[in-house]
């Protein structure tokens, strides 16, 4: 890392948790009390056996809240999902519950910071919009960790909630 380059804010504990205790007070505010804890019940269908390494919201809703939107988005990423013969593996989920459209993207352990790392503009979109409702490590690693080759990523490191 050159000498003019920052040190991620996530790498701080008291940082880190105030990110945290943010997005959890902005999905209440943004999904609402009820959706959130629908939410909440199909993330934990999902993550039944709590193998899941993050679970983040983002999209339309959010960024500017479920009545704006027609579906909450999220991804989220677990060894379990991982195939060496098929790199591309994943999984897509789409539910209906209590009245709340659900639309997952499932990827292998790791896929967020390797896609961060070359480039996606999926994964800085995701990055931007993230609202973590769930993290073991592997999220804040990829916040923490961001690439730091070509200008895109520098300009998303400027944003305080990014990187």
């Amino acid at each position: 890392m050159g000498s003019d380059e920052k040190t991620s804010q996530w790498h701080e504990e008291e940082a880190w948790v105030k990110r945290l205790l943010r997005d959890q007070e902005l999905l209440r505010e943004r999904i609402g009390h009820k959706q959130v804890m629908s939410l909440g019940t199909f993330l934990t269908m999902l993550d039944r056996d709590g193998m899941a390494d993050f679970l983040i919201i983002y999209g339309k809703a959010a960024r500017e809240g479920i009545a704006d939107s027609n579906d909450v988005d999220f991804y989220f990423e677990a060894a379990r999902i991982r195939d060496e013969n098929d790199a591309q593996r994943h999984i897509q989920v789409d539910e209906e519950h209590e009245g709340v459209r659900f639309h997952a993207y499932g990827w292998p352990s790791g896929a967020l910071l390797h896609n961060l790392r070359a480039g996606d503009g999926f994964a800085f979109g995701l990055v931007r919009d993230a609202l973590i409702f769930v993290d073991r490590g592997p999220c804040r690693e990829a916040l923490a960790e961001p690439p730091l080759e070509g200008d895109r990523p520098r300009r998303l490191r400027d944003d305080p909630y990014c990187f």
